[in-house]
């Protein structure tokens, strides 16, 4: 059987209909299986700014990769090109961290463009090897991005009351902005104890990767959460500001302030939410100052590079640790993260 006809067509297009085959923004990355078991989305993007992110570093590839080696269509792509437009940007003297983006962004374009090809019944060559190119030595340490109490009463007193709102609400319950922008009156729950919690079981639209989302709401914040959903209907949302409005508003209130921002802007809400959050939840559970010993502990292990069980071995300390990592999970689950990623506790969890 004939192999079907390649369309006629450029690098630049090859490279944007590749990125469409892996695009997935608004679906989850897990769904449920006839068989009941949990399916991963794999080698997709879920991520709107992911895909921001794998455009722009995807096309300049594709621009330097034509100019500089002639290459006419994706299909022609070759490890040696990956390699040596990262020593490239290297030399230009972008950060370890900028160069491992790249490197992600077009391990990505390989997925797209294997899938892209397929249709056409072209296999295309690996590009984007699976071990990594560029190596995390050298990478900046995570820093700590959480605002304090006094930059947050800094921040509600510089911003109007509808942005005050929205970071009530990622302070709160550690929601991005667009989430706190999107939650509605019927996503908050109440039990016949007067307990509430955020419940959204389908997240499209709402969440990032449209993915469920469920978090208790903390006692200290009931007050502030009952003020928001008074006189709202089921349907209305609690915040009805856009993204932009939200983060200029945030940033004026830094800079009027004397504020250093340092990237921290919407985010730092979250961070601060998370680092409160696993101190209370280890205190909650009793493990008291040995837990939260077991949780450093963890986060010095994975800067190390070594498994955040490293040098654990006695019954009680295997024991602590798996208290320790279920309460990481939980407020994993909280932010809407994935299980097990001690990369992101090293972020979001570390003093």
């Amino acid at each position: 059987m004939p192999k079907v006809k390649l369309p006629r067509q450029t690098l630049v297009k090859d490279v944007s209909d590749a990125l469409r085959e892996i695009d997935r923004i608004g679906k989850p990355k897990r769904s449920v299986g006839a068989n009941g078991k949990v399916k991963k989305d794999t080698g997709k993007v879920h991520s709107k700014t992911q895909k921001r992110h794998d455009k722009s570093a995807c096309m300049n590839f594709a621009k330097w990769v034509k100019v500089q080696h002639g290459v006419k269509r994706l299909n022609h792509v070759k490890e040696e090109h990956v390699r040596a437009y990262l020593d490239f940007k290297k030399a230009e003297g972008v950060t370890i961290k900028h160069l491992q983006n790249i490197e992600t962004s077009l391990r990505h374009l390989q997925n797209g463009s294997r899938a892209f090809f397929k249709r056409f019944d072209r296999d295309i060559e690996v590009f984007a090897p699976k071990k990594r190119i560029v190596s995390s030595q050298g990478r900046e340490t995570p820093q700590n991005r959480s605002y304090s109490s006094e930059e947050m009463l800094a921040i509600k007193q510089g911003v109007s009351q509808n942005v005050r709102n929205a970071v009530e609400l990622m302070r709160g319950l550690g929601l991005r902005s667009s989430e706190a922008l999107a939650v509605r009156k019927d996503h908050f729950q109440q039990d016949q104890n007067g307990n509430w919690r955020l419940v959204i079981g389908h997240g499209e639209g709402i969440t990032k990767g449209g993915r469920p989302r469920e978090i208790p709401v903390r006692v200290l914040f009931v007050p502030t959460l009952e003020k928001l959903l008074e006189g709202k209907k089921e349907k209305e949302q609690l915040v009805k500001l856009n993204d932009r409005t939200v983060r200029k508003g945030i940033s004026t209130a830094l800079k009027k302030a004397g504020i250093e921002q340092n990237r921290r802007g919407c985010h730092g809400f979250r961070h601060a939410y998370a680092r409160e959050r696993v101190h209370e939840l280890i205190q909650n559970k009793g493990l008291n100052e040995k837990g939260h010993q077991m949780l450093k502990r963890c986060l010095m292990n994975y800067d190390l590079g070594r498994k955040s069980n490293y040098g654990i071995y006695s019954r009680a300390d295997c024991h602590l640790y798996s208290e320790v990592k279920n309460v990481i999970d939980m407020v994993h689950s909280e932010l809407g993260h994935g299980k097990g990623r001690m990369d992101l506790a090293a972020v979001y969890m570390k003093d």
